[in-house]
């Protein structure tokens, strides 16, 4: 039962992680060149360098931001349950729960992202 919390806790992780890791790399330095395989893809994001760096550095703040508060949100209700109950049925249950509540914060950033670009160049 321990091995499964620690796997659930561990995929819990992933995305405040991800959220973290991008963040801080697309914020610090973008990815180089506008392609469609890497990064904030959008049609305003990729219609010009400028826009394109711009985009990045906006989202990346706001995944940050999001990523730390995703992480102590998923500790706070994780880590408890450790102490409380390692019955599979409730960890499935909030360990999905929870997962399914990341997405959230990991998609909320294209609207205000988007606002900006349109705000800052127009399109």
């Amino acid at each position: 039962m321990i091995a499964f919390y620690i796997f659930m806790l561990a995929c819990d992780l992933m995305i405040p992680a991800i959220m973290l890791f991008f963040g801080y790399r697309w914020q610090k330095k973008p990815p180089k060149e506008i392609n469609a395989g890497y990064g904030y893809r959008t049609r305003r994001s990729m219609s010009s360098k400028k826009a394109w760096n711009f985009a990045h550095v906006i989202f990346g703040k706001q995944w940050i931001k999001l990523g730390w508060a995703t992480l102590v949100v998923t500790l706070a209700v994780m880590v408890p349950l450790a102490f409380f109950t390692l019955e599979i049925n409730t960890v499935a249950t909030v360990g999905f729960i929870i997962a399914f509540l990341q997405l959230i914060p990991m998609i909320v950033p294209i609207f205000s992202t988007e606002r900006a670009l349109k705000r800052e160049f127009g399109i």
